[in-house]
């Protein structure tokens, strides 16, 4: 590139009309040959790296307040199967409990029937469920 070739790429960046490819052609003539305008180019560099830390340092926190609206979801929805599993546990043990009297009603009932019912010599069921059987003496 020669002088008149820089002169008209520097008229066309500093009126905005130039595209990246003339721009990065300037900014190499301008850091090889020293000239005025390579302290300009330094400076936009520089100002290139710190907007590109800062559009990192935005798009790590955006992130961040994501990941947190996840782990509050996630945080949720456990919450909710630990209730779950609570109360189903409850439920069952209340069942469990409450047939477990009953069966106790059923035996003791059984129990005061043998009692009246001990005259017969020959044994006979008395009482006869899923788990028990009663037999008189």
């Amino acid at each position: 590139m020669n002088k008149q070739e820089h002169d008209i790429l520097l008229e066309k960046y500093l009126n905005g009309t130039s595209n990246l490819k003339e721009e990065q052609l300037l900014r190499e003539y301008s850091l090889q040959y020293n000239t005025f305008e390579k302290d300009w180019f330094s400076v936009c560099e520089q100002h290139n790296k710190k907007r590109i830390g800062l559009q990192s340092k935005i798009w790590q926190t955006i992130e961040e307040q994501e990941n947190t609206k996840h782990r509050k979801k996630y945080i949720f929805w456990q919450a909710a199967a630990v209730c779950l599993l609570l109360i189903g546990s409850i439920w069952q043990f209340k069942k469990h409990k409450k047939l477990e009297n009953q069966k106790l009603a059923v035996l003791e009932e059984a129990i005061m029937v043998l009692s009246e019912n001990v005259k017969s010599d020959a044994p006979q069921i008395i009482y006869e469920d899923d788990l028990i059987v009663l037999y008189s003496e």
